[in-house]
Formats: structure tokens, C-alpha cells, sequence
């Protein structure tokens, strides 16, 4: 009877472990909108939701999430997670889950990890690019500040005259590699964007007309 009683709680145990959901956090930056109780979503099924949003000690914020037990084997760390627009719930926003290869370690119990706004970010970081090379930009300003600072307090003398000559051709270089950014900028590198962008809109035109193709079911 004992050995019975240990074998049923054995078997209990076990069966409450198989049945029970994958719950994890997700950093994102931002909330963009996402609520508790916004969907998971995956190929566009729902496999689990968002149980709650609290702010994060960096100033982003932490989404514990709960994934369906028949889905946790496709919700790896290969995974990638975006908040984007619930079209099931305007104005609402929803999570999606995007595998980027097949396979992949399962994402542990209770771990943390690091979501995405926005897919956009992800494929076209413009702010990212724009913030670094602001950020270079300021740099080199201070120290043209500061050197042009110092070299005011230089004595009067030949040597200084010759640095302040020398420091002037170089002030016009830069004028010059900038005018040159701004006009290879315009000329060359924004319209092979936009004739990128219009190769994929084009695409994208084409996919509209074909009629749609069944997506293969997760595995589960």
C-alpha cells in the first residue's frame, strides 16, 4: 500500500510536469501599447500570453509571458520576440514570435530575454546609425573646441602663426569631406535605397496577386 502511494504521488508529479506552461520574461525598451492579456502569437496562432509588465531596473521594461505546453518546443533561443499591431484587437498590440532556424535549445524556465519593438528595428536600425554617428560627430566638435581653445592661449610667435595656418587648412578639409558625405549621401547611396525599396515593393505587389499558400502546422 506504501509503495502504491509513492508510485501514485511519482506519477502525479510527473504528469503535473508535462502538462504545465513555459513562463519566461521578455526585456523590451519600450511598451509600445502592450497590455496584460496581449496574445502571443506565432504564424499567426496563439500560443501563449502576456501575464504582466513591470518596469526594468535599466529603464526598459520586463513582460512576463506564459507560452501553451503543446507550443514550448518552438519557442527557443533562436527566437525572436516583436511587439507589433494585434490586427485581431486594433488598437491593441500583440507579441510575435519569429523562428529564425528550425530547432534550437528551449528557452529555460524563467529566464530573461530580449525582445524587440519592432521588426523594423531589427532589419533598418536607422535611429541606432544616426544616434552613433551623432555621437562621433559631437566627439570631434569637442575637440575642435578644445583644441581651438588652447591654441588661442599660445603666445603670440612664428610657430603658433604656422599651427593656426596649418589648423585653418584643416578646418576647410573637413568643410570639404562633408560637402563630399552629404553629396555621395544624396547621389549615390539614397537612390540605390529607393531602388531597393522599389524592388521590394514590387515583390511585394506580385505575392498580393498570387493566391495564398497554407503555412505548415507547428510542430508540436
Amino acid at each position: 500500500m506504501f509503495r502504491l502511494s509513492i508510485f501514485v504521488v511519482l506519477l502525479l508529479a510527473i504528469l503535473s510536469g508535462c502538462s504545465r506552461d513555459l513562463n519566461f520574461k521578455i526585456h523590451f525598451e519600450r511598451a509600445d501599447g502592450l497590455v496584460a492579456g496581449a496574445p502571443l502569437v506565432m504564424q499567426n496562432q496563439v500560443v501563449g500570453e502576456v501575464i504582466r509588465i513591470e518596469p526594468a531596473a535599466d529603464g526598459g521594461i520586463l513582460v512576463s509571458v506564459s507560452v501553451e505546453r503543446p507550443q514550448v518546443a518552438t519557442v527557443t533561443e533562436d527566437s525572436r520576440f516583436y511587439v507589433e499591431d494585434d490586427p485581431a484587437h486594433p488598437p491593441g498590440k500583440r507579441i510575435e514570435i519569429v523562428q529564425t532556424r528550425p530547432g534550437g535549445k528551449p528557452i529555460p524556465e524563467g529566464s530573461v530575454v530580449q525582445g524587440s519593438s519592432s521588426r523594423l528595428r531589427d532589419w533598418f536600425p536607422l535611429n541606432d546609425i544616426i544616434k552613433e554617428f551623432g555621437g562621433i560627430l559631437r566627439g570631434l566638435r569637442d575637440q575642435v573646441e578644445q583644441f581651438s581653445r588652447e591654441m588661442d592661449a599660445l603666445p603670440k610667435s612664428e610657430q603658433a602663426k604656422d599651427l593656426r595656418s596649418e589648423w585653418l587648412k584643416l578646418m576647410e578639409e573637413i568643410k570639404k569631406a562633408q560637402s563630399s558625405a552629404e553629396e555621395s549621401l544624396k547621389e549615390e547611396v539614397l537612390p540605390q535605397l529607393q531602388q531597393e525599396m522599389e524592388n521590394l515593393r514590387k515583390r511585394l505587389d506580385e505575392l498580393k496577386r498570387e493566391p495564398p499558400r497554407k503555412l505548415k502546422p507547428l510542430e508540436t
